[in-house]
């Protein structure tokens, strides 16, 4: 009987450790690999984008997904492509949480640093979007809402990251590499801002 208690017990801390190991603190570095596509000609706005962490080791292969809120490539009627998108939600395996997430770094799948598929160089910056924020309406409105359960007043709610290239298009195949200073919905996630 003692014994079994210890395998209890044993159980019991492991389980708890795992917990532990996928909380996540404010302005964690994630490395992630595309699961798919992102492009101004393969994607539209309102498309999902889909992630796999690759580090940190505690959520080594968690899913994360995100959104397309605005696609437009170099024409007429554009001086340059844009594509600007969210990655909202990561599945833990205790259940979807809610994140804000600000791109740093970005590479191609053939390894191209700051540089898309074709070699293009890609400059990227990043926008704190809030229910009083005029750039978040309609669908992206509605969807960070569905996402975090209600209005952020006051608070970060999410990080709008927008990708600009003087070229026709912006592409990155699955596989491609990004690096995303990743926290929790609820606290502060200002673009760019250190960790304590």
């Amino acid at each position: 009987m003692p014994g079994k208690m210890i395998w209890i017990a044993l159980g019991s801390l492991l389980l708890s450790l795992s917990a532990f190991a996928q909380e996540l603190k404010p302005h964690t570095e994630f490395r992630i690999k595309l699961l798919g596509p992102l492009s101004t000609q393969a994607n539209v706005k309102g498309d999902k984008l889909a992630a796999q962490v690759i580090a940190p080791k505690a959520f080594a292969g968690v899913a994360l997904e995100g959104e397309i809120t605005d696609c437009a490539s170099k024409g007429l009627l554009h001086r340059k492509s844009v594509l600007r998108f969210t990655f909202r939600t990561l599945h833990l395996k205790k259940g979807p949480m809610p994140i804000a997430s600000d791109v740093k770094q970005v590479s191609s799948s053939k390894g191209n640093k700051d540089a898309d598929e074709s070699g293009a160089d890609i400059e990227h910056t990043s926008e704190l979007l809030s229910e009083a924020d005029p750039s978040l309406t309609g669908k992206a409105d509605q969807a960070l809402k569905r996402i975090t359960g209600h209005p952020a007043a006051g608070a970060a709610s999410a990080i709008l990251v927008e990708m600009t290239s003087k070229e026709k298009n912006i592409s990155f195949a699955p596989g491609s590499v990004f690096v995303l200073d990743v926290s929790p919905i609820s606290e502060d996630v200002q673009p760019g801002k250190k960790p304590k």
